[in-house]
């Protein structure tokens, strides 16, 4: 299926994941949505993690695929 996003916001499960592109090689793109959070000791911020929450692989689509469409 191919779907078309108005604005990559709509990605995000909540306003304050980000949006990581994983894009170092061609053949293997990924936008991977992620959550922020924080190992906290004695009220001071230790260490700051983030959570992967979902992936999308994106595929090149190939010619066969565009006539079908």
């Amino acid at each position: 299926m191919i779907h078309s996003l108005d604005s990559l916001s709509y990605l995000k499960v909540e306003s304050m994941n980000f949006i990581n592109f994983k894009c170092q090689d061609y053949n293997n793109r990924v936008i991977s949505i992620e959550q922020e959070w924080h190992r906290i000791e004695n009220g001071k911020i230790i260490s700051t993690h983030y959570d992967e929450i979902y992936k999308i692989k994106i595929h090149e689509i190939t010619l066969r695929e565009l006539l079908i469409l």
